[in-house]
């Protein structure tokens, strides 16, 4: 016996997107395409209860008074075009009463904008919203201690981070860009860098110690700076405003001299660096001094540099190309002089790891 019952329209395929209106209304959007057929089902996402539209659409009818559509022999052609209007943002929302217009914009001369009207579906029955909202409550309150649970976690956490000793100082010192210390503009770290590395764009920094910040005593410089596995460029702030420093591939560990043959002083005032002339006095490593350079010393470090007049600097083991050595002068003194100790304050000692990619 023949069954002569219609057949449905076979499923096509689905598509979803997501659309923000200008009200700032959130629409999720499903078209389900098929030969002659497009399906078009919206939801209001951001409204309780939930707003549902949907219309079906035939092909042969849109065509009538469509031109873009007239393009397409079926809806399923149709559907990467429109694919992608909504990833171009060429698709639009218009909320009415009743409807809502989905607008295609199309860009093609003497080819006006698609326009879909879908219907609000009824409203549901008060016994079918209930269970829903129950859920709904039942999934909010379930995020709110889920919620709660994790910030109590997270406040436990920085109560345990911000309990460690100092931690605002390390934290102020990890953020810190190389030209917010000593060292202010652009063309004199360029040129301190072009020392380490003629090519100077190899070449990174990253403060490890500062007096100012982290104490002027020596056991803490060293425990900062011993064994870091980098060079190292020291910078030096004189309370007469004088700026020079030192850079090593050694490290500060020990106590003794030692050799490194990519050691230099300089002076930034001058703009110069010194080199090395009397080797095997390179660094000079101990525990109850700061960073200290060469033997005599050339710079020399103390115990609470930023208090004492104790520090000095000397021309002793490095040499710059002027011979006058006056690189430091202070007034009409020449404050790096030779096999005479000018002593000085120091404003701030920095020290900086050195890091060529």
């Amino acid at each position: 016996m023949q069954n002569d019952a219609p057949k449905p329209t076979p499923m096509g395929k689905q598509k979803l997107y997501k659309i923000k209106e200008n009200s700032d209304s959130n629409y999720k959007i499903k078209l389900t395409y098929c030969s002659d057929k497009l399906i078009i089902e919206i939801e209001q996402e951001d409204y309780f209860p939930q707003l549902n539209y949907s219309s079906t659409f035939i092909l042969e009818e849109i065509q009538k008074n469509d031109k873009w559509f007239r393009l397409f022999d079926t809806f399923d052609e149709s559907s990467d075009t429109i694919d992608g209007l909504f990833e171009e943002k060429k698709v639009n929302i218009i909320k009415q009463e009743n409807n809502i217009n989905l607008i295609l914009i199309h860009s093609e001369k003497n080819i006006s904008d698609s326009i879909f009207q879908i219907e609000k579906k009824e409203e549901e029955k008060e016994n079918d919203i209930m269970p829903k909202l129950m859920e709904s409550h039942n999934d909010l309150r379930k995020r709110v201690k889920l919620l709660e649970q994790n910030n109590k976690e997270m406040k436990e956490l920085i109560d345990k981070i911000m309990s460690i000793p100092d931690i605002n100082k390390y934290i102020s010192k990890a953020s810190k860009n190389f030209l917010d210390g000593i060292i202010k503009k652009e063309e004199d770290k360029n040129l301190i860098f072009s020392w380490i590395n003629p090519n100077k764009e190899k070449v990174s920094a990253k403060l490890i110690y500062s007096a100012q910040n982290d104490g002027d005593d020596p056991s803490i410089f060293h425990k900062l700076c011993d064994n870091i596995g980098f060079p190292t460029l020291v910078i030096v702030e004189s309370t007469e405003g004088k700026i020079f420093g030192g850079y090593t591939r050694q490290s500060w560990a020990g106590s003794c001299y030692k050799k490194d043959p990519d050691a230099f002083i300089f002076s930034l005032d001058e703009r110069q660096k010194a080199e090395l002339i009397l080797k095997d006095y390179d660094i000079y490593c101990n525990p109850t001094y700061g960073p200290t350079f060469g033997g005599g010393h050339d710079i020399y470090i103390c115990s609470g540099c930023l208090k004492v007049k104790r520090s000095y600097i000397r021309s002793h083991s490095y040499k710059f190309k002027n011979n006058e050595l006056n690189f430091f002068q202070i007034k009409d003194e020449p404050f790096f002089k030779l096999n005479v100790n000018s002593y000085f304050i120091c404003k701030d000692v920095e020290v900086h790891a050195i890091i060529e990619n």
